[in-house]
């Protein structure tokens, strides 16, 4: 779960491209993309809110995605 709270804070707290992003963490860009998508979906937002654990950040994300997939 580290690697998605460093995906949006290097997306949204230092402006990196998702190209940028992914060299920098040894990832696709596809996870790079969707990661920030979701959150915008599960109506996060950078900062995250002090207190979300890894465990509901997972839940929240991962509920999005799933449905994303669902509806295509």
């Amino acid at each position: 779960m580290r690697k998605v709270r460093e995906i949006l804070r290097l997306r949204y707290e230092m402006g990196l491209s998702v190209w940028e992003i992914a060299l920098s963490l040894d990832i696709s860009v596809v996870v790079v993309q969707n990661y920030p998508t979701g959150a915008v979906k599960a109506g996060l937002t950078w900062p995250l809110p002090k207190g979300l654990d890894d465990k509901r950040l997972h839940a929240l994300l991962f509920m999005t995605l799933s449905a994303q997939q669902v509806t295509r």
